[in-house]
């Protein structure tokens, strides 16, 4: 074959090679050679944004010249490699310009969309966007026309069901051997289920925070390590402030706590600390110090939190205000005590008055009212001294009674001080009955 033969093959095989070639004089830009896609493509009937990459190579000539080749590259569905890759992936692939007009998109993104190619080149596909998505991904189109990148993002689009489904889209730039982004190609997968997921996991944590939020006792959640991450309002309230947002566990002896026998709360002594190590704290009372120096008294309960592996994630505590209910259980038991007394009064009044007979009750309601000045003061100190005045009054009329001037009650016991006055008993001799009295209070 031929030189000429040969330059004709070379240049037939040429032109059916879907890349432009085109060989120019370096030295004066003049065309020497081009093949069909490169004629195609200077005439104008061609879309420069169809070549992605464009190579240049000079080599000398054996006339002692050199020429410049141009190679640009077609990866439209033209390039059977290109279409064969696209096609095979299971992700909605798509090419477009950095303005978003799509170029390409592959079967998986038809077959989602339920569309055909026709109906999505071009700016159909923005159809398929939910309308109250369409401007964030027009400005991130608009942004990525000025910039060749097109930042990652979340919309809605309609799926062939006719529903909206979440997809994420993500596109890297195609750029010249100046830098010039020429393309964007990239892939659209579908995130519903996991985004609805997550819209789940954040309302559930907004109603848990809610919640922790009106609790009515204080309450504070810790990660592992101790760092606080949840502390609400009432919290605050007992405290009167935050002491310390603590970082760690080592940081909690900053909150002023003392144990029921004077010892400071250290940092491990606390029981959400205790808790993030698996222990659980059940109304554990404590001594707290508050902002403003005041102190009270709190019970703690925490519980640790697991993961479904057994892991401890996280911490809680509750913190309930105890102060004013000791106080009022104080009092009120300093109430009993005093209707104890009272009672204990009346019923030694009570004896003395009907049942003159004997002191031996007076007395021992006088023994229970000293055991009871040990929590009511005052009355209770005066109870010997009443006892003594009652016992004279017994004495008195018991003497009355063995004169024959009294017949108690029913007149039982007039007979019985006559008897003993007979009997000349000596216990009734005012000086013997109070020197008694004496001895025995």
């Amino acid at each position: 074959m031929d030189l000429a033969a040969e330059n004709v093959l070379l240049r037939r095989v040429l032109d059916l090679l879907p890349e432009a070639i085109s060989v120019r004089d370096a030295a004066t830009g003049d065309a020497m050679f081009e093949n069909d896609a490169a004629r195609t493509l200077a005439a104008g009937a061609g879309d420069a944004s169809e070549f992605l990459t464009t190579q240049r190579d000079c080599f000398p000539l054996t006339d002692g010249t050199s020429c410049e080749m141009v190679v640009k590259a077609v990866v439209s569905g033209r390039s059977p490699v290109v279409r064969a890759v696209l096609h095979a992936m299971q992700y909605a692939a798509f090419l477009a310009k950095p303005s978003g007009t799509l170029e390409y998109c592959n079967d998986e993104n038809l077959r989602v969309l339920g569309k055909t190619r026709e109906q999505m080149l071009r700016e159909g596909w923005r159809d398929t966007v939910h309308p109250d998505d369409r401007a964030v991904r027009k400005a991130l189109w608009e942004e990525a026309a000025v910039t060749g990148v097109l930042r990652p993002s979340e919309s809605r689009q309609k799926v062939a069901d006719g529903t909206y489904r979440y997809r994420s889209i993500s596109a890297g730039p195609i750029r010249d051997s100046d830098g010039r982004c020429l393309r964007m190609v990239g892939i659209l997968v579908d995130i519903h289920e996991s985004k609805l997921l997550q819209q789940r996991l954040e309302e559930e944590r907004a109603m848990l925070a809610a919640v922790l939020e009106n609790l009515p006792v204080g309450a504070c959640v810790a990660k592992p390590g101790g760092e606080l991450t949840v502390i609400n309002k009432k919290l605050v309230d007992i405290w009167g402030g935050v002491q310390n947002q603590c970082k760690s566990t080592a940081e909690y002896g900053e909150w002023r706590a003392y144990h029921p026998d004077g010892r400071r709360y250290a940092g491990s002594d606390w029981p959400l600390a205790r808790s993030l190590g698996g222990e659980v704290v059940v109304e554990e009372e404590t001594i707290i110090e508050r902002c403003d120096g005041r102190r009270g008294i709190a019970t703690l309960s925490s519980h640790p939190v697991y993961n479904s592996t057994g892991e401890v994630i996280a911490g809680v505590v509750t913190v309930t205000d105890v102060t004013e209910l000791r106080r009022m259980q104080e009092a009120e038991g300093r109430r009993i005590a005093a209707e104890k007394v009272a009672e204990a009064t009346r019923s030694l009044v009570s004896n003395c008055s009907h049942e003159l007979r004997t002191v031996r009750r007076a007395r021992d309601a006088a023994a229970e009212c000293d055991v009871l000045h040990v929590k009511s003061q005052g009355l209770g100190q005066q109870l010997p001294s009443i006892t003594i005045l009652l016992c004279r009054v017994s004495h008195l009329r018991r003497c009355s009674a063995a004169r024959g001037g009294y017949s108690g009650h029913d007149g039982a016991a007039g007979r019985h001080g006559a008897r003993r006055g007979a009997a000349g008993l000596r216990s009734d001799h005012p000086r013997v009955g109070q020197a008694a009295a004496d001895r025995h209070f």
